[in-house]
């Protein structure tokens, strides 16, 4: 009798591996068998109702204002339309960088679309950040945020790295 147990639902004595585990219960067994739970988790799910989005139509993002299609924007349950209000771009700036896509058109607009540290004009700027604190330091091209990711956002290192480079020239 010790490897069989009856489910609380259906009231039948089945074998345990007929069961499902749950921990937190004496025998390690949850209270329903496998049948019982798989048919009340369907029903459960079926009973479930979304509403049916509305067929996308091109929108103005709720952030920048330009116009996206469907693709530009992260699919979502229980929304109008079934996507976000704000474009994929302006969710990315916002949750990683916490800053809005006019507080990075005005970094860019300020630096000339120049690299903050070549000074070489950015085909796709990337935004630089201190991994410590999280603030953003300016927009730098691909090579130079890569160049200083490298050397751990060490100032020292970067020095070290200049002197060895200058270094390097006068012997060659």
């Amino acid at each position: 009798m010790a490897d069989e147990k009856e489910c609380t639902r259906c009231h039948q004595v089945k074998t345990l591996d007929q069961f499902r585990s749950k921990k937190r219960n004496k025998d390690g067994k949850s209270s329903w068998c496998k049948t019982c739970a798989t048919a009340h988790t369907r029903k459960y799910r079926e009973s479930r109702t979304y509403p049916t989005p509305e067929p996308f139509v091109p929108r103005p993002c709720s952030t920048c204002g330009v116009v996206k299609d469907r693709d530009g924007y992260w699919p979502v349950k229980g929304c109008r339309d079934g996507h976000q209000l704000q474009c994929k771009r302006c969710k990315h700036m916002w949750t990683k960088y916490g800053i809005n896509s006019a507080e990075y058109d005005l970094m860019l607009a300020e630096q000339g679309s120049l690299c903050a540290i070549c000074e070489k004009v950015m085909e796709s700027p990337n935004i630089d950040h201190c991994h410590e604190t999280g603030k953003v330091r300016g927009l730098l091209c691909g090579p130079c945020n890569r160049g200083i990711g490298l050397l751990q956002d060490e100032p020292k290192l970067l020095r070290s790295a200049a002197l060895y480079l200058e270094g390097v020239d006068r012997l060659g």
